[in-house]
């Protein structure tokens, strides 16, 4: 299970949107799975998805 961070970071603006959550979860199972182990906060890659996937949204693409 991802731990909670209460520490602001460059991806607050980000936690609202519906993909925060999805990815969360995501990134939840594979924690608990053991498929994954993260290195750093998991706010932080949580964040940059979801950062990635507004921008590719506002540009039209998702590649």
């Amino acid at each position: 299970m991802l731990t909670v961070n209460m520490t602001k970071t460059p991806y607050d603006k980000y936690r609202t949107k519906p993909t925060w959550t999805v990815i969360e979860k995501a990134l939840n199972e594979l924690v608990d799975n053991q498929d994954i182990i993260f290195q750093t906060i998991p706010d932080y890659v949580i964040g940059y998805i979801v950062k990635k996937l507004e921008e590719a949204k506002q540009n039209g693409s998702t590649n």
